[in-house]
Order: structure tokens, then C-alpha cells, then sequence
């Protein structure tokens, strides 16, 4: 009998710490989603990064409807070390973010994004593309073909100027767009990402 009643004892202390254990990561993940802003039940607009002739990702989005052809791997430097049991960090170099612009000279691009591990909803997106110019005279052909494959939001908009940006806002967030000139060889980078609004 003594037996019996150990074994329940212990039985419910193991669910009570389990219980706890889930109530904490709740509200450190409701704590995480108030300074990232976002609100998982809210419906967003597709972002304006452009893959494949149309928009690939939105916050909110779970990571099992992005398209099954876009390639992505678990980010090893992640933004949220620390949590990697709430949020699992991705990152992509899928060849469709990146364009050859001939003569050696491209533009490439990587992407990160964050979901947390219970539903699987992203919820903070970032990007950057170097470009990578081994010719002179190439730079307007790169923003060309920026704003034809990946961002035509910015077609008439970006200019190639050292900390030159640009916001897009919508009704629930501002997509951040930013050219910085490298100072070790002159080249470009351009840096997006989206800030949620309450």
C-alpha cells in the first residue's frame, strides 16, 4: 500500500513539474512575441521579397506552407541561442534569392527567419544581398534585376547611395530597406527587414 501511494506521489509531482515547465516557456515565448510585436492570431500581408515570380513568405505563415521548393536549413548562429527549445532560427541561400548577372558578377542573397517550435508560425523575417560586381559600370544592372526578381516594390525607388532606405508600411508592419557601401572594396549590400506594429 505504502508502495502504491509512492508511486502516485511521484506520478503527480512529475506532472506538476511538467505543468510548470510548459507554463514558464509560455509565457518566456508570450514574452518574446511582445518585443518582436506579433500576434499570432492576427492575419498578415505577404512580405514583398519576390521568389519565383510571387511573394514567399508572411509572418504568421507556418513553416510547412512556405513553397516545397525553397530550400532552408536550421541557422547555426542563431538569433534566439538560448531558446532553441521554444524557436527554431532558419536561414536559406536558395539559388532563386541570388541572380548572375554575367561577366563574374552577381547578387547574393540569404534570408533568415524564426518560428517557435509549438505551432511552427514565423514570426521575425531579415535578409541581405552582397553584391558581388567584378566588372565597372554593373551597378545599375544590379538594381535592375533586383527590382525585377526579387523586389519590384522598389522599382523607381532605390538609388545607389551609401545608407540610402526605404520603408514599406502596411496596416500590421514596415518592411525595412537599407544600401550600404562596403568600405573594404566599394561594393553594396543591401539589407531588408520587417518590424511588426501593434
Amino acid at each position: 500500500m505504502t508502495v502504491l501511494i509512492l508511486v502516485v506521489s511521484c506520478k503527480q509531482n512529475d506532472r506538476k513539474n511538467a505543468e510548470n515547465k510548459t507554463d514558464r516557456n509560455q509565457i518566456i515565448l508570450d514574452s518574446i512575441y511582445r518585443v518582436e510585436k506579433f500576434d499570432s492570431i492576427r492575419i498578415y500581408k505577404p512580405l514583398s521579397l519576390i521568389y519565383n515570380g510571387k511573394p514567399i513568405l508572411r509572418i504568421g505563415q507556418k513553416t510547412s506552407e512556405l513553397d516545397s521548393t525553397l530550400s532552408y536549413r536550421m541557422d547555426p548562429n542563431m538569433d534566439y541561442q538560448g531558446y532553441e527549445y521554444l524557436i527554431t532560427d532558419y536561414l536559406t541561400t536558395d539559388d532563386n534569392l541570388s541572380i548572375e548577372l554575367g561577366n563574374h558578377s552577381s547578387l547574393n542573397g540569404i534570408a533568415f527567419f524564426s518560428a517557435d517550435r509549438k505551432s511552427n508560425q514565423i514570426f521575425n523575417v531579415s535578409a541581405s544581398w552582397y553584391f558581388d560586381l567584378n566588372q565597372e559600370n554593373m551597378e545599375q544592372i544590379a538594381i535592375d534585376s533586383i527590382t525585377k526578381r526579387i523586389f519590384p516594390i522598389l522599382k523607381d525607388k532605390i538609388q545607389l547611395k551609401n545608407n540610402w532606405n526605404y520603408e514599406f508600411e502596411s496596416e500590421s508592419q514596415i518592411e525595412k530597406f537599407k544600401l550600404i557601401q562596403r568600405k573594404t572594396d566599394n561594393g553594396w549590400n543591401l539589407n531588408y527587414e520587417v518590424e511588426l506594429k501593434k
